[in-house]
């Protein structure tokens, strides 16, 4: 009988004074936010129609001066909102607020924690460009070479972003360079096709494979070749790379320029021997598909071809 009369008093808060208390922590004013808590200690626990927590909305805000009040008050350091799950350590680390990350951190949150598809704060760092946040997190014991689901690390994630900067900080910390996602990616296959010299040349100075082909057969050579970025090309043809690689379909570096729009760069890959009459799996041959759209492989490229050779 207690128990239920315990139910039959205790009400739910409303959701106008939930956003109104999440308004107060966003604005970052501690004073009225600890007078409110003082009066509603339970605030702390209190959702919003998201799911989330305030201290939630405190780290996605880069509200540092929140995080002791709700904490000391009984917040949960690692509640989990949202259909990913995510901690409050992983929404300061994807807005890059240091400063809220590492009071986060002092007050027990897991650096190393991985939401349902096994995202990490580092990942996330690593995705929005911030060397800062990965530091902080790297200082604390933040596990770089952790995988999600799909096997990436925080490396594979950086050069989705093609920045040069967070991917010389990470393999300064370890992170393998050749490490491979699970549909046969590394850092060096997803850079390729971006087009991001620098980047490209970082990881060629650290060992970077130039052979390797995912899970399609592709080559760091034929997504260069895919996206027209010659100085890539160049930068890949130096570090010797095989010119006679052909993914699954049968296709090689010729047809991946052919294809995408490259046709000139195609006409020289075929002048200097590349492809003129090897056909794929489908029976296609290079020659044929030019034929069909009308260019001509064979016109002049005298003042192109020195580069390729």
């Amino acid at each position: 009988m207690p128990i239920l009369l315990l139910l039959c008093l205790w009400q739910a808060p409303a959701a106008a004074e939930v956003d109104a208390f999440f308004a107060l922590v966003r604005q970052g004013d501690a004073d009225p936010v600890t007078a409110f808590l003082g009066q509603h200690p339970q605030a702390v626990t209190w959702r919003n129609q998201k799911g989330w927590t305030a201290l939630t909305v405190a780290a996605d805000a880069g509200r540092t001066e929140m995080i002791a009040p709700l904490v000391e008050q009984g917040a949960d350091i690692g509640v989990v909102v949202g259909r990913s799950g995510w901690q409050p350590l992983l929404y300061a680390a994807l807005r890059g607020h240091r400063e809220t990350l590492l009071r986060l951190i002092e007050f027990g949150a897991d650096v190393n924690f991985q939401d349902n598809r096994g995202l990490t704060a580092a990942m996330l760092a690593a995705y929005s460009e911030d060397v800062d946040v990965l530091a902080a997190l790297t200082s604390a014991g933040a596990d770089l070479s952790l995988c999600n689901a799909k096997g990436e690390n925080a490396l594979l994630f950086a050069c989705e972003r093609a920045n040069a900067q967070v991917v010389a900080f990470l393999l300064s910390q370890g992170v393998p360079v050749n490490a491979v996602d699970a549909d046969g990616n590394t850092a060096l296959l997803r850079l390729a096709p971006k087009g991001h010299h620098g980047a490209v040349a970082l990881l060629l100075r650290e060992g970077a494979d130039v052979q390797v082909q995912n899970n399609q057969g592709q080559s760091a050579l034929m997504l260069a070749a895919r996206g027209g970025h010659q100085a890539v090309f160049q930068l890949l043809l130096e570090k010797g790379v095989d010119l006679n690689l052909r993914d699954v379909k049968g296709e090689g570096v010729a047809f991946y320029a052919f294809r995408n729009g490259y046709a000139p760069l195609a006409r020289v890959l075929v002048q200097c021997g590349f492809e003129r009459d090897l056909p794929n799996h489908a029976g296609q041959t290079l020659r044929a598909l030019a034929a069909r759209k009308r260019f001509d492989l064979d016109a002049d490229v005298s003042g192109q071809v020195v580069w390729l050779r």
